[in-house]
C-alpha cells in the first residue's frame, strides 16, 4: 500500500506542476526555488494521502482482507527430468 501512495503521489505532483516549471523557469525563475516547490507539493501530496489511509484505514483493510483469502499452495511440478532426459533428446 506504501508504494501505491507514493505512485498516486508523483503522479499528482507531476499533474499539478508540469506546466506550473515550463512556466516558471520560462520567467526567469530560480531552478532552486522550482524544485523546493515540486518537492513540497510531492510532499503535501504524500502527506494527504497517509492522513486518508490513517483516517479510513485502507491498509489494515487490504492486509485484513489478503489473510482471509489466503489461498492453499498449489502442487508445482520440478523440470528437473526434462534436464535429466536432455541428452536423450538431443541429436548428441
Amino acid at each position: 500500500m506504501d508504494m501505491a501512495k507514493l505512485a498516486i503521489s508523483t503522479q499528482i505532483t507531476t499533474a499539478i506542476t508540469s506546466g506550473l516549471v515550463t512556466a516558471a523557469l520560462t520567467t526567469g525563475t530560480s531552478v532552486m526555488l522550482v524544485a523546493l516547490g515540486v518537492f513540497s507539493v510531492g510532499v503535501l501530496a504524500a502527506l494527504l494521502l497517509y492522513w486518508l489511509d490513517d483516517k479510513f484505514g485502507i491498509s489494515e483493510s487490504i492486509i485484513r482482507d489478503l489473510k482471509f483469502h489466503r489461498r492453499t499452495k498449489v502442487e508445482t511440478r520440478s523440470p528437473q527430468p526434462v534436464f535429466n532426459n536432455w541428452k536423450a533428446l538431443g541429436r548428441g
